[in-house]
């Protein structure tokens, strides 16, 4: 698979389960793929995603769209909670995103988004991202300043094992 069809399967996969969402609300089906491609449990076992599952959400398209050794855990390059696999963890150079990325926005250092499209001239960053929303809780497509991104994880397409 070559690099620009993997990025472009990841989006369309996040856009694919906002549209099968009740408007934005995802299903309880929904959140236990999630939680399963993250961290093989179902939600309500799920452990440090439940409540939080915007990284998990991240996950499950960067897995569906063939991305297999994706996961949930304690991302060596952070010594936190992230997304591992094949990624970098890049900070600093936000213009250099590309669709398929994920992304940490600022505020609690926490929130994974995944990106549409990040132009740096205009401080514009496109997203996709569970566990969104005014109060959370939803699944949302929406537009934010660029520099509102903490740091990101490139996905490695060549280091990939589908």
């Amino acid at each position: 698979m070559e690099e620009y069809e993997l990025r472009g399967r990841i989006l369309d996969f996040a856009r694919k389960e906002l549209a099968e969402s009740n408007g934005g609300q995802p299903s309880a089906a929904q959140l236990d793929r999630y939680a399963m491609a993250a961290v093989g449990k179902p939600y309500a076992q799920s452990g440090t995603i439940q409540g939080n599952w915007c990284g998990a959400f991240a996950v499950y398209c960067m897995r569906m769209a063939g991305l297999q050794s994706c996961h949930w855990g304690i991302n060596a390059q952070t010594n936190k909670f992230g997304i591992c696999g094949p990624v970098q963890v890049i900070w600093g150079d936000r213009g250099m995103m590309r669709t398929g990325d994920a992304a940490i926005l600022y505020g609690d250092y926490s929130h994974h988004v995944l990106v549409e499209e990040a132009v740096e001239e205009y401080d514009y960053l496109s997203l996709v991202e569970g566990n969104g929303g005014a109060w959370g809780g939803m699944l949302n497509a929406r537009s934010t300043a660029l520099s509102n991104a903490y740091c990101y994880y490139r996905v490695l397409c060549d280091q990939a094992w589908y």
